[in-house]
């Protein structure tokens, strides 16, 4: 993920924070950071943007699995952004079955145990688009015919899928389960990886 924009944030905190202070002592001033603070929302999530330049590169970074050298990437998007850079990691890609069977056959990583049979429960698999937020969305809707997720269908199939296999970590707190986390899910089957990590 591209470290530049770190420089950015930093600035637009500091004008955040002067902005603040000039409203504490006037009306003026506190009319000027509304304003500011609407300019924040339209224009800097579309600066902020994380860029994916390598994602074999990024794949290997956040899970220590090496690039297949076979891998042909289907989908790929870093929608961390805005303010406070919050966003969607995901990579979608095909590789050999002899590669997944391997990965399997050893330990997962994020220092899993094992590998969990799917489907993917409903806490991970609402936070994960695979694609643009608002195209590829999943809800997790309950009637009387029981719970179930509804959506996508794709991304409906896969995710309600007994045949896949995946792990999952979360990366925040307790008092915000799955706040932040990631997933990845392996079908050995479809040939295919999904890759998730979203910060909310």
């Amino acid at each position: 993920m591209d470290s530049s924009a770190k420089p950015i944030r930093t600035s637009v905190c500091v004008l955040l924070v002067v902005f603040g202070i000039v409203a504490a002592f006037s009306f003026f001033g506190f009319v000027a950071y509304c304003r500011f603070v609407a300019w924040i929302d339209t224009v800097v999530p579309a600066r902020f943007r994380e860029v994916v330049d390598d994602p074999g590169a990024e794949f290997t970074e956040l899970t220590g699995l090496p690039w297949p050298r076979s891998a042909k990437v289907i989908a790929c998007d870093d929608t961390h952004g805005g303010f406070h850079g919050d966003g969607e990691f995901y990579l979608v890609f095909q590789t050999d079955k002899g590669t997944l069977k391997g990965w399997l056959a050893k330990p997962p990583p994020w220092k899993g145990k094992t590998w969990v049979s799917g489907p993917i429960p409903s806490e991970i698999g609402i936070k994960c688009c695979f694609g643009p937020r608002g195209e590829k969305n999943v809800v997790w809707e309950s009637d009387d015919r029981g719970s179930r997720y509804a959506g996508d269908r794709k991304l409906v199939r896969m995710l309600s899928s007994r045949r896949i296999q995946y792990v999952a970590k979360e990366t925040c707190c307790a008092s915000m389960r799955w706040h932040n986390g990631q997933v990845l899910i392996i079908d050995v089957e479809a040939s295919k990886v999904w890759l998730c990590v979203w910060d909310f």
